[in-house]
């Protein structure tokens, strides 16, 4: 009988210490998670950007924002030599004619670099928060890295790691470039959907959003990945955000940055679940 017990107590023993075992290789893996690495790399760059802050501009959004200013100048004041050496038109009539193609058509000069072979200034920007020491930024990068830890990390404990880098580059690249070549003037007549160049990672964070919705939609068994309240409150943030006036909170922000990653990351979603995932 004792010599029961005591193989019964060496099981148990055996049996915690497994079990202890799983549970340090598992928050070993959360420790290393990308989606922390992503948080320290947008923290990180953010500080960076206030420390090169200064009144000619940013070295660290000159460098990986979608568009360098002095390069759109450049290419601004080219344009405008064509158009007088080719059309024989004045400066002023030149000016106003690159002025009205930008704000009706696509906004290719932001395009620019991209174009000269700078590839990476499609996927960079989305680590990116807005620059300088405002209440504004601070609170800009604070509640995408919040939303960021609050979804992101389950999804990728979800679905893997690999999976979850795919749907940030893809959704990423999306609410980047989408803003980027979208008319100035807005798309479906809505003028919060207007183009600009972008930063921030709010469009991936809607893209995670997108994702999960439709993945608990085709795969009810899943459970619940956004919760309902999360999905309710950002949907009507984007409403307001659509239907509000130029100029003001909502104008600083891009919306059609927030539905493009949307619209991503449920195509990404259900891409994914169509090829068997």
């Amino acid at each position: 009988f004792l010599i029961y017990n005591q193989n019964i107590s060496l099981l148990r023993q055996k049996e915690a210490y497994k079990i202890e075992r799983q549970q340090q290789r598992h928050y070993a893996r959360s420790a290393k998670s990308l989606t922390r690495s992503v948080i320290l790399l947008c923290s990180v760059l953010f500080g960076a950007s206030l420390v090169f802050q200064t009144s000619d501009g940013n070295f660290i959004h000159e460098s990986l924002g979608v568009v360098r200013t002095t390069s759109v100048n450049e290419s601004y004041r080219l344009r405008i030599a064509y158009l007088q050496q080719s059309q024989s038109l004045s400066k002023t009539a030149a000016k106003t004619d690159v002025d009205k193609m930008l704000s009706s058509s696509y906004n290719s000069l932001l395009l620019e670099d991209i174009k000269r072979g700078q590839v990476w200034r499609m996927v960079t920007p989305i680590f990116l928060h807005q620059s300088g020491a405002s209440l504004s930024s601070f609170l800009h990068i604070f509640f995408n890295m919040y939303w960021l830890f609050a979804l992101g990390l389950g999804l990728e404990r979800q679905f893997g790691a690999g999976n979850f880098a795919l749907l940030i580059l893809f959704t990423g690249i999306i609410s980047i470039l989408l803003p980027a070549i979208a008319p100035g003037d807005g798309i479906f007549g809505l003028t919060a959907l207007g183009g600009a160049p972008v930063v921030g990672f709010s469009g991936v964070i809607y893209g995670i959003i997108g994702f999960g919705w439709i993945k608990m939609k085709m795969q009810p068994h899943l459970g619940t990945i956004i919760p309902s309240f999360v999905f309710i409150f950002m949907m009507i943030w984007l409403g307001i955000g659509l239907v509000s006036p130029e100029g003001g909170f909502f104008g600083a922000i891009s919306h059609l940055a927030h539905a493009a990653g949307l619209l991503a990351g449920i195509a990404f979603g259900y891409v994914h679940t169509q090829l068997g995932h």
